[in-house]
């Protein structure tokens, strides 16, 4: 890291809360692209990239979604799966 000591605390405590969050939010997939975002980033010097900075971001704000939001997104999901699947709607 080019910021010392200092730069390398301040990335591991924010990554840590990252995982923890993802961790406690109980969704694989969220894990699943921390998981992926922490392999591809011990390979590579990704750090200065605004991509992966957008990617960890975005996984930090849908670990923070509020159970309103939650259940906004769920009753989103539960339309669109009864637009594609005309049978499910029925039901």
């Amino acid at each position: 890291m080019s910021s010392g000591m200092v730069g390398l605390s301040c990335y591991l405590v924010f990554v840590s809360w990252i995982g923890w969050n993802t961790w406690r939010k109980g969704s694989p997939i969220l894990f699943a692209a921390f998981i992926a975002m922490l392999g591809f980033s011990s390979f590579h010097y990704v750090l200065r990239q605004p991509l992966f900075w957008f990617s960890i971001l975005a996984i930090a704000e849908s670990t923070l979604l509020t159970s309103k939001q939650n259940a906004v997104l769920q009753e989103v999901q539960q339309q669109q799966t009864r637009s594609i699947h005309p049978l499910k709607a029925i039901e």
